[in-house]
């Protein structure tokens, strides 16, 4: 170390210092590739927790399965899980809870909840932006859904504002409902938003359940 004592002109103290100094950054820097190797990652069983959210979709509840629920705590940011999140009832503090769900999904959910009123299948989180069908399958096991209270859009008398903020309303399917009123006056059945909207037999029972004539 000569060359370092000669070129910033330390003393030998200065020096030592310098040294000790590098030392320790070389040791911090290298401690982040040695640290996983010695936290063991934990798994979660969702075994007996996708049995206690099927049982609470129907409204009872085998205590012996709820028992067999423990509480696992996740690698990451601390997230603790003990029993499945009501999707229908949650807050968004109660949806962060959830493994894959930070601020902003739960914004997403909460959102889509408020404009339909409540969720009427676990599978719509799907419709939720960015919620894609592997991403549901891991969040599935983790919730559970109450019976809730859909909102009724009246397709007939809702106001164009109101028609475009309906989540599965696209903007070609919101012109293509204005102008079928300004042409008709006004739709028959409910049947018959699914031939002018051209929907499939899914997507129908989902609409179906949140609109009137």
């Amino acid at each position: 170390m000569k060359w370092l004592k000669d070129y910033f002109d330390l003393s030998r103290k200065e020096e030592a210092g310098f040294i000790a100094l590098f030392a320790i950054i070389i040791i911090l820097f290298g401690l982040q590739f040695f640290i996983p190797y010695f936290i063991p990652e934990t798994k979660t069983d969702f075994s007996n927790l996708q049995k206690v959210a099927e049982q609470l979709e129907k409204g009872v509840v085998d205590s012996n399965a709820l028992k067999k629920v423990q509480t696992h705590t996740y690698p990451g940011p601390k997230k603790t899980l003990t029993v499945p999140v009501d999707i229908n009832t949650a807050d968004s503090v109660q949806l962060m809870t959830i493994k894959g769900i930070g601020p902003t999904f739960a914004g997403r959910i909460l959102d889509f909840r408020r404009k339909l009123g409540c969720f009427i299948s676990i599978d719509q989180l799907m419709d939720v932006h960015g919620i894609r069908s592997e991403k549901y399958g891991y969040l599935k096991p983790q919730v559970c859904m109450s019976v809730g209270h859909p909102k009724q859009l009246n397709i007939n008398k809702a106001k164009e504002e109101e028609i475009r903020d309906f989540p599965y309303f696209d903007e070609e399917s919101a012109d293509v409902i204005l102008k079928y009123r300004k042409s008709h006056h006004r739709f028959k059945t409910i049947e018959s938003l699914k031939k002018v909207l051209n929907l499939d037999d899914g997507t129908f029972q989902k609409v179906k359940a949140y609109v009137s004539l």
